[in-house]
């Protein structure tokens, strides 16, 4: 049982989701992390340990999802739990609705109507920079390391891309081996590391060896 109550829970429920829409959202006029209020004349029977959110997105990720598919979300208290994508709704401009159900932190998610939290699609262990810091030649990704006015190039290897940024890391010694470098060039490579400047756009020719 539920003592929270807001008067949508006739119109928000699962049989109604294939039917929202941006516009029909954003009308709601929810404001976001509002607790709903106590009611001790009303109440609302919970029959079961799903929670439901709906989120706008226009993400490159959000547009090759499918109905089934897992994902990722991390709560504004930092808990990361799984969600599944029930329904996928795509608006007219673009922008496509997803309909995530999740079964842990229902506790948090129960007083509120509208939250703020992020969409994890993957993970992956590296430096996270901009896709504009990455620049490809001979099939070979590189950014480009300012150190104190000197600007070396850096071979990189690419782990994850997203919409915006990368994860990328730095070659081990048998995977520079595989792409056929010599022990000399192995010797002298150059590796990327935490808090590095790095240049956004960079231009390779500019660049000495």
């Amino acid at each position: 049982m539920s003592y929270r109550v807001d008067g949508l829970e006739e119109v928000l429920t699962p049989d109604n989701f294939s039917n929202l829409s941006k516009e029909y959202l954003e009308n709601l006029n929810l404001s976001t992390g509002k607790i709903v209020a106590t009611n001790n004349e009303a109440g609302k029977v919970i029959d079961n340990f799903y929670c439901y959110i709906a989120t706008i997105t226009s993400s490159e990720e959000a547009k090759k999802a499918e109905v089934g598919d897992d994902v990722g979300v991390r709560l504004s208290n930092n808990a990361e739990v799984e969600a599944e994508i029930t329904n996928i709704i795509k608006e007219d401009d673009g922008d496509i609705i997803l309909i995530l159900r999740l079964t842990k932190q229902i506790e948090e998610l129960i007083n509120y109507r509208k939250i703020t939290f992020d969409l994890i699609w993957w993970d992956a262990e590296g430096l996270k920079v901009p896709n504009k810091a990455i620049v490809s030649e001979n099939d070979l990704n590189y950014v480009v390391r300012n150190r104190a006015g000197y600007l070396s190039k850096i071979l990189v290897k690419v782990k994850r891309q997203g919409d915006k940024y990368s994860i990328i890391d730095s070659y081990t010694t048998e995977e520079l081996r595989d792409l056929g470098f010599s022990d000399e060039e192995i010797i002298n490579y150059k590796k990327i590391s935490l808090y590095d400047e790095i240049l956004i756009n960079p231009d390779l020719s500019k660049i000495e060896e």
